[in-house]
């Protein structure tokens, strides 16, 4: 599928549905293959202000053979039981519309009970091909 969204949400500990709050905010910095276009820009449309939707991480995937998308999350102390869960995500995209983007995320969990899910999805279609690897686990 042609334009779409890496996303991801998670349950806390007995909960379900992927719905949990998150505060957030994006900015990328973005090249078009052209060499006409580059800027750095805030992206308010990716925000979430105590929102419980899936959070964009990587935007404007394309489908055409050399557009792809890679980037490294991370959830600081998901098993705290006391304290919210910050986030922060840094990825790089070949999007749909030929440009090279370098996306920027961070944000926070509104919750203190322990996240015990995480799931990835595309706003659309299926994730054809890809690898998802967690580190820090006990």
């Amino acid at each position: 599928t042609n334009n779409v969204h890496f996303q991801f949400q998670a349950n806390v500990s007995g909960q379900s549905g992927y719905n949990e709050t998150i505060t957030s905010t994006a900015f990328e910095a973005y090249h078009n293959e052209s060499d006409g276009t580059a800027a750095l820009s805030y992206q308010s449309a990716r925000d979430q202000a105590s929102g419980t939707a899936f959070q964009d991480i990587l935007p404007f995937i394309g489908s055409d053979n050399d557009q792809a998308a890679s980037g490294e999350l991370h959830l600081f102390n998901p098993s705290s039981t006391t304290y919210i869960k910050n986030f922060i995500h840094r990825g790089a995209v070949y999007g749909e519309a030929d440009f090279a983007q370098d996306d920027f995320i961070s944000g926070y969990f509104n919750v203190t009970a322990a996240i015990t899910q995480i799931q990835f999805k595309m706003s659309s279609g299926n994730i054809d091909a890809g690898t998802i690897k967690m580190y820090g686990i006990k």
